[in-house]
């Protein structure tokens, strides 16, 4: 897991993983992983998801707006 870079300083988004076809995220005050993939999400959903990750800015808003409950696997570690 990569820690999310959080430039706004406003979101709730601390780590995320990127893989071929999907991101896994993890929230602040929280160890469950939340994936989103090409088939719960959208491929253009998930290709959008990875960069406002790498960018560190918008990866909880644009969660919150367009796929807050289409995650795949919902596990606690």
């Amino acid at each position: 897991m990569e820690n999310y870079r959080n430039r706004s300083g406003n979101s709730n988004v601390k780590h995320f993983q990127i893989e071929q076809d999907s991101i896994t995220i993890i929230f602040n005050g929280s160890t469950e992983h939340y994936k989103f993939t090409y088939q719960s999400a959208g491929s253009q959903h998930v290709d959008r998801m990875k960069l406002l990750a790498l960018n560190g800015i918008g990866l909880n808003s644009y969660i919150l707006t367009n796929v807050k409950y289409n995650f795949e696997i919902h596990q606690t570690t």
